[in-house]
């Protein structure tokens, strides 16, 4: 509820001129809004464009926020629609790059956790390694299946704030993920039989 509240202070103050609110507000959110661009792009150069893109959208939409629904979802809605239209651009260049896993390069992952340091170091590298086969399996999945994916499985949203969100009704989205998670699964296979 604090999230909330203090969501809808930030939007009121920017609209009432301070525009020291709407940074606040980007602060906020804007880790996992990268977060999410990332996880639907792959590359850490595009998820910083595309999470630019967003937060210049929001700055210019700010004042149709009718507070009827979270900021979070009239947000989430923002980076849905936006991500995909990046995607779908021509100029979107890295569509199947491979995502790094180191810790210190452009391409810091933030879409897992890596195991501490005190796991042996085959345990470390193999947990990486499927971690890698996973993401590569959830950028190949078609537009509408990777975003539900990222949304319910890696941001934990309810199918009632995904509902909010896409627009989408309850059933096809739980269709959409069931035949999305088959279809991961699918892939991950052909990768591990691929590697033997």
């Amino acid at each position: 509820m604090y999230q909330l509240e203090e969501d809808d202070h930030l939007i009121k103050a920017y609209l009432e001129g301070d525009e020291n609110a709407f940074s606040s507000l980007v602060v906020r959110h804007m880790d996992k809004v990268f977060s999410i661009c990332y996880r639907y792009t792959g590359n850490h150069d595009d998820a910083s464009d595309c999470a630019q893109d967003i937060f210049v959208k929001v700055y210019n939409n700010l004042h149709a926020f009718r507070f009827k629904s979270a900021f979070s979802t009239w947000l989430y809605r923002i980076v849905v629609n936006s991500c995909k239209n990046y995607v779908s651009r021509s100029s979107f260049r890295n569509w199947n790059t491979s995502l790094s896993l180191s810790a210190s390069g452009d391409d810091t992952v933030y879409y897992a956790d890596i195991a501490d340091s005190k796991g042996a170091p085959e345990a470390v590298l193999e947990k990486k390694e499927t971690q890698n086969l996973v993401m590569q399996a959830v950028l190949n999945l078609p537009g509408d299946m990777k975003m539900l994916i990222i949304l319910r499985d890696f941001e934990n949203r309810s199918y009632e704030e995904i509902t909010g969100i896409t627009g989408m009704k309850m059933g096809t989205i739980k269709s959409r993920i069931s035949r999305a998670r088959i279809r991961l699964k699918e892939m991950l296979k052909e990768d591990l039989l691929d590697e033997m």
